[in-house]
């Protein structure tokens, strides 16, 4: 049986001179508004235009697939950028399996939505019906935490304030899981590494969305530093370079306080091996075979659909 893992992000473009079209993807092909359009074009000017994060998901994508071989197909797809998830979804026909996998740390519904029922259209429209498992965030590794707290650990200043930052969502009746794993993260690394001074907050949000945001967070923040990890992504893109290192940083420095933010889990090894450790499960579900003779899953009908959290 042939199994694919389908790793799914939201993609940016690899050029300035792409980025009119990135926007009308984003837009779905609606007027860009110019005001929109002019704080991505300084955005990206900015960071040489592109961002880092196709290069180090196409990283991830080529490491996965030297550590597990045969096994599995990696495939990317991007939400708004090519290759789309329409494009991958052309491309599955001769899978029995697939393992779609976002590039986000927490169960949430409206990745669901984003990333899973475009996905399951694609595959309707071009007549496929593989065994698709879905794997709505990362948290739930048992890996993650490490992970985080060695990342944060690394260079740990305890007299900071510890700010995790997530990146803010509408419905936020819908977004429990959400919230349950932020939480949770947060308070568990707090108390792994024995830190005092720590809170939550969101970024990019707009009025009705999830909060508080990170600025008022730091409104009633006393103290002399601030060190920000974005517990709830996983790599570097602008949202990260641009929108916390640069503005958020400068409200910050306002304040007279100094600004640090941990490193991304990117490419590494630990990032690695926590996408290739959920990718084998589900898969393992997927074939219905045996852990500790007990079988996994079943040897479902080819329509079937499961949802991991």
């Amino acid at each position: 049986m042939k199994s694919a893992l389908l790793l799914l992000s939201y993609g940016s473009p690899e050029r300035i001179e792409e980025l009119d079209e990135y926007l009308r993807n984003i837009f779905n092909g609606k007027p860009v508004p110019e005001a929109v359009r002019e704080e991505n074009f300084r955005k990206y000017e900015m960071f040489g235009g592109r961002s880092p994060s196709n290069s180090i998901i196409a990283n991830i994508a080529r490491k996965l697939q030297e550590r597990i071989g045969s096994d599995m197909d990696i495939i990317v797809a991007y939400k708004h950028w090519k290759p789309s998830i329409e494009d991958a979804a052309g491309n599955l026909g001769p899978y029995d399996n697939v393992v779609a996998i976002p590039l986000f740390s927490f169960y949430s519904q409206n990745v669901k939505d984003s990333y899973l029922n475009p996905l399951e259209s694609a595959l309707k429209r071009h007549n496929f019906s593989p065994r698709l498992e879905f794997v709505n965030g990362l948290a739930n590794s048992d890996l993650f935490l490490p992970m985080w707290a060695n990342i944060i650990s690394e260079d740990a200043s305890y007299d900071s304030f510890y700010l995790f930052d997530a990146h803010s969502l509408p419905d936020p009746e819908k977004e429990e899981d959400y919230l349950f794993w932020l939480r949770y993260s947060t308070y568990k690394i707090s108390q792994i590494l024995g830190i005092a001074r720590s809170d939550f907050g969101f970024q990019g949000g707009h009025k009705g969305w999830l909060g508080p945001s990170v600025y008022d967070v730091l409104n009633k923040i006393d103290g002399t530093s601030i060190t920000v990890i974005p517990i709830s992504f996983l790599y570097d893109h602008l949202e990260i370079l641009y929108d916390l290192d640069y503005e958020f940083r400068r409200a910050v420095e306002e304040r007279g306080m100094r600004y640090h933010r941990v490193r991304m889990p990117n490419d590494s090894a630990m990032m690695v091996n926590i996408i290739e450790r959920a990718a084998r499960s589900a898969i393992t579900h997927l074939r219905g075979e045996k852990i500790n003779g007990r079988v996994i899953g079943q040897p479902a009908a080819p329509h079937q659909r499961e949802e991991h959290r």
